[in-house]
């Protein structure tokens, strides 16, 4: 995903302490030429927030702190209660959410599987690879793919949400 690529790079420029419109016209510019599309680059108080256009249509990206869920997120996926969102992409085929949560990947694991159940998802496929979970979903037309994976002493939760 060439848009999640660039997003990767934004938060690099945040964390190296960016915050100049230069940096912010940097970052346009290299959005700019990978969508062909108009792009706004906003970087304030450790979060960086692009809206741009591209070929397919609209897309949004934060990260940083304190991020918020896209208004139009589903609310039928589970946005697992202890975890902290740390970057979200809302783009014209779905929706992607990355968060951190203290809790192990097990528990993070196991309530995923009971959530999603309790709101009509049918797990379709469910990999345990050691440190990290892969579980896929489907509901009506829609697929949710959820990946767990013990990083540290956190457990990073990475979902995306698409249209078949």
């Amino acid at each position: 995903m060439r848009l999640l690529a660039l997003f990767i790079l934004g938060l690099v420029a945040l964390v190296a302490g960016c915050g100049q419109s230069a940096e912010e016209k940097a970052v346009e510019e290299m959005f700019k030429k990978s969508t062909g599309g108009d792009t706004d680059v906003d970087i304030a108080k450790n979060q960086i927030t692009i809206k741009g256009e591209m070929e397919e249509g609209q897309f949004t990206m934060m990260g940083g702190e304190d991020v918020k869920l896209p208004k139009e997120f589903p609310d039928d996926i589970l946005i697992y209660p202890a975890a902290k969102v740390i970057s979200s992409i809302q783009m014209p085929e779905g929706f992607s959410v990355v968060m951190t949560s203290s809790d192990d990947k097990d528990k993070v694991t196991t309530t995923f599987k009971q959530e999603m159940a309790a709101k009509d998802w049918t797990a379709s496929q469910t990999m345990n690879m050691g440190p990290n979970s892969i579980l896929l979903f489907v509901k009506n037309e829609r697929k949710a793919n959820v990946s767990i994976g013990s990083m540290g002493s956190e457990t990073q939760i990475s979902i995306s949400v698409v249209k078949e």
